[in-house]
């Protein structure tokens, strides 16, 4: 339908179709040795995905290290409920196992329906139901000042969180990842390359306990990055210039076709 035609960000996949020229993404999301697979050509941006930050809520600054007023860690994971794999559940309760005193929060619309809660105990059917806490739907400011109820988030996989991570980290709250098998699976740690936070991405699911247990016992840490994370996010490649880079290669694209 048009001499030039790509596909991005929503979908965040290559589409298997030869008539897409393009396929904007990032040397994190799509390896060069997995290029070859990909009907489209890659596109590198400075991330595979960008986020627009919630101005109209006026969200001055963000809160305090929970951690210092509760006295225990609250992990957290807000992402949609069918991102929950029995995988990454599974992982959850080998981290709670090893952090006794942590509490771990689920958030979404889903925890209203009693099966979405009993399927999450049930894979930590050996922590103590106090410690898992789960939370209903509310408005989207409401969802983002709840954020910061936790120290740590905690990102699903195989598909990763999304949009999700990079408010968490807007509203200052550090992010554990596993670097995933395809691009849906890596756009956090897309987003943590792009901010230089590649410490918190994983690549097996131990490597993702360890580093979760590790972050969760360093409050300094914890303590820092929450003044910090905000800003480091908004002057990263995933928010700063990143249209003009897009522009760019719509450009590059254009006078490829022309010539």
């Amino acid at each position: 339908p048009a001499p030039v035609q790509v596909t991005a960000w929503g979908f965040a996949h290559g589409t298997g179709c030869p008539e897409i020229d393009y396929f904007l993404a990032d040397p994190v999301a799509v390896a060069e040795t997995e290029r070859e697979h990909y009907a489209e050509k890659i596109v590198d941006l400075p991330c595979i995905v960008t986020y627009d930050p919630p101005v109209d809520y006026n969200l001055k600054g963000v809160s305090g290290l929970p951690y210092h007023q509760n006295g225990f860690i609250t992990l957290a994971c807000h992402a949609r409920y069918e991102k929950l794999s029995d995988e990454f559940l599974a992982t959850v309760a080998a981290i709670m196992r090893k952090l006794p005193e942590a509490y771990v929060e689920f958030g979404g619309h889903e925890f209203k329906r009693p099966y979405s809660i009993r399927r999450v105990s049930a894979a930590m059917k050996d922590i103590a139901p106090e410690r898992l806490i789960f939370s209903g739907s509310m408005t989207h400011l409401e969802h983002l000042q709840y954020y910061q109820r936790a120290d740590l988030l905690l990102d699903p996989f195989p598909h990763s969180g999304g949009v999700v991570g990079m408010e968490q980290l807007y509203m200052g709250v550090p992010v554990v990842t596993l670097y995933g098998t395809q691009p849906a699976g890596r756009s956090t740690s897309s987003v943590l390359t792009a901010m230089g936070r590649k410490e918190w991405i994983a690549r097996t699911r131990d490597e993702y306990v360890d580093k979760a247990v590790a972050l969760a016992a360093d409050i300094p840490t914890l303590t820092k990055v929450r003044k910090t994370l905000r800003q480091e996010l908004l002057d990263s490649p995933v928010v700063k210039d990143y249209a003009a880079a897009v522009e760019k290669a719509y450009r590059t694209m254009w006078l490829q076709w022309c010539a």
